[in-house]
């Protein structure tokens, strides 16, 4: 009966234990396969459905696109606008814009979407700086025009800053969009993890196997003794026999207490 009370507490640590091995085990298995093979149907198709080469390919096209159409238009804006010279009649194309002339956006693409070098007067959109080029207005009839040297209206410089913070966005954060629709970032994850972890993973999951199932087997080993001499030992007291052992803690027990009677 005693020993049966080890038992729960044996199978309940070797249990966690094997839950956990198995777990790891399982999931680095689930990443590697999945890695090695991500257009083949593994584990982590239901929680993963990204792998996608067209979705992917019409991100990238669309992202493209959209930051050519953007500063194509705000350039446009600013050679057949802001740079001309147009008679006062001329309203709205006409705001009394004056003084140096704005220096367009650089378009990183041609209009079949491939890359295009940026030429030395044209601006990047990562250092786009206008402000020089901003007049003070007043309104005249619900426009504004211009009453200080310069070239941008208010409003066309905020249109125009809200333009480039658009398309800096896209440029920059169009790969990293494609990257997650094909799963690139997520299988760069997995890789790492696999290679840098789960061979340690499943080491040390296969020395705590070891430990665990020493501890657990010298817990066993160790309680069936035990458990079997501490009733026996209780008896012996109980019949007198203890006192025999001059040594035993029982004994000297028993002889000191019979003194003091």
């Amino acid at each position: 009966m005693e020993v049966n009370r080890f038992l729960p507490a044996v199978l309940s640590i070797c249990g966690l234990e094997l839950l956990v091995y198995g777990i790891v085990s399982d999931t680095c298995v689930a990443m590697e396969e999945w890695v090695q093979h991500p257009y083949d149907h593994t584990a982590l198709d239901d929680i993963l459905p990204c792998v996608d080469p067209a979705m992917t390919a019409e991100v990238m096209s669309q992202s493209k696109n959209v930051t050519y159409q953007i500063i194509d238009m705000t350039n446009g804006i600013i050679a057949n606008v802001s740079n001309r010279n147009f008679p006062p009649q001329a309203v709205p194309l006409y705001y009394n814009q004056s003084g140096p002339l704005v220096p367009v956006l650089c378009n990183p693409y041609l209009p079949d979407l491939s890359p295009r070098p940026c030429l030395t007067e044209e601006l990047h959109f990562d250092n786009a700086i206008w402000k020089g080029y901003i007049c003070e207005t007043t309104n005249t009839s619900g426009s504004e025009i211009c009453t200080t040297i310069g070239r941008l209206t208010p409003t066309f410089y905020y249109e125009m800053t809200s333009a480039v913070n658009v398309t800096y966005a896209l440029y920059h954060y169009g790969p990293y969009l494609s990257d997650l629709a094909d799963c690139t970032f997520v299988r760069q994850t997995f890789k790492s993890i696999s290679d840098n972890s789960c061979r340690g993973l499943g080491q040390y999951s296969n020395q705590s196997n070891s430990a665990v199932n020493i501890k657990a087997s010298s817990r066993y080993v160790l309680g069936r003794p035990v458990s079997y001499a501490v009733p026996v030992f209780q008896r012996r007291v109980k019949s007198g026999e203890g006192r025999r052992c001059p040594a035993c803690p029982g004994a000297l027990m028993g002889e000191t207490m019979r003194g003091w009677s």
